[in-house]
């Protein structure tokens, strides 16, 4: 279905199907990507579960998309693979996984490790430098 998608250039098609497979948050995912012009196969392997969807996002330079979308889908561990080739986005890590788990209510996200040394490192960024990164 994921390759169907690429090749035709349809997003929601695969959306649909995730939907009615019961997998919300990836089907949501899949909402987001219907917006934008053109299906990106880095993006649409991710939504299916390919780690691999994130290092063509970030081998096509969509570095800050590579780990805004590993965050999306809740794969924490590959957004931070991501982020230890590219120091510069930890900030959007760090801020993305903190508010993540804070809209869920689990306000003590960062007390293990690595993520409370990346919080203390990391944590204090403005949201404006938090913005210009998942452009990048």
């Amino acid at each position: 279905m994921a390759t169907y998608c690429i090749e035709t250039n349809n997003i929601q098609h695969l959306q649909s199907a995730l939907s009615g497979l019961g997998m919300v948050a990836k089907a949501s995912y899949c909402h987001s990507l219907s917006s934008q012009n053109e299906v990106n196969a880095g993006a649409v392997k991710l939504v299916i579960g390919d780690p691999e969807g994130a290092n063509v996002l970030s081998s096509q330079g969509k570095v800050g998309a590579a780990v805004l979308a590993a965050c999306d889908l809740w794969n924490f561990s590959k957004a931070l693979e991501l982020c230890k080739g590219n120091k510069k986005y930890m900030p959007l890590l760090v801020y993305l996984r903190t508010k993540y788990h804070s809209n869920l209510g689990m306000s003590n996200c960062n007390n293990e490790e690595p993520w409370m040394s990346l919080s203390r490192q990391y944590g204090n960024v403005s949201e404006d430098e938090i913005y210009k990164l998942m452009k990048g």
